[in-house]
């Protein structure tokens, strides 16, 4: 029965994720950028959240995860995190795509943030993560979910160093899962094959949110720097 319930918790998380590509995608394609910059953002998204539910559902794909690490889900979110934001800042016509994502609202979506922590946390205390993993993560989930929250009930107000201090907050935090994830989540799922497992918070929400929060860190440093130039 706990392990049920840490099932229905994983897979409500799994429903809510196409629900956050969406917001991100509308973020992304704001400001009536043109018709091949909504398609990049579009394929972007799409493309990640195929990819993660190939590796989550089809057979052959979702026993790769088990293999000794660093697995193929590490490489998914080390492509998706970091791989990518890197291949579209080298292209001229997708770096200035990038460049014009509203901070702040870049910063509304870690709101989601409160929604996962929570999610995780109670998938934890159902018995259906290590404590060791489940903890940190959630409490740094909603910690930032939180002071994005505040900064969305002070828009107005929001300073781009404050913006700046929050996306390095919010990078930092989703660092510190990568290695958790290997070194007490990975042999937890390997000694318990039949705990419920999540699958596109991790292999697409997690790195698309490091993307999402390294870019901004890009924008914000640009424009911090010149009003103190």
């Amino acid at each position: 029965m706990i392990l049920t319930n840490a099932g229905l918790i994983a897979l409500v998380s799994d429903i809510l994720m196409p629900i956050t590509l969406v917001t991100i995608w509308l973020v992304v394609a704001r400001d009536k950028p043109t018709q091949t910059a909504k398609l990049w953002a579009g394929v972007v998204l799409i493309g990640a959240a195929t990819l993660a539910a190939a590796l989550a559902w089809y057979p052959p794909l979702a026993a790769i995860r088990l293999e000794p690490a660093p697995g193929a889900q590490v490489a998914v979110v080390a492509f998706l995190a970091f791989g990518l934001p890197a291949v579209l800042l080298s292209m001229p016509a997708t770096r200035l795509f990038l460049a014009r994502i509203d901070s702040l609202s870049a910063a509304r979506i870690g709101i989601w943030r409160v929604v996962y922590g929570s999610l995780l946390l109670a998938m934890g205390l159902a018995g259906g993560l290590p404590e060791g993993f489940y903890r940190s993560v959630a409490i740094g989930d909603i910690a930032v979910g939180l002071w994005a929250v505040w900064i969305a009930t002070r828009s107005n107000r929001v300073s781009d160093p404050h913006l700046l201090a929050w996306n390095i907050a919010g990078l930092i935090d989703l660092l510190h899962v990568i290695p958790l994830a290997v070194i007490i989540l990975r042999p937890f799922v390997i000694a318990n094959p039949d705990a419920p497992t999540l699958n596109l918070l991790p292999l697409a929400g997690v790195p698309l949110f490091i993307a999402l929060h390294s870019v901004t860190i890009r924008n914000l440093a640009f424009r911090v720097r010149k009003v103190f130039a």
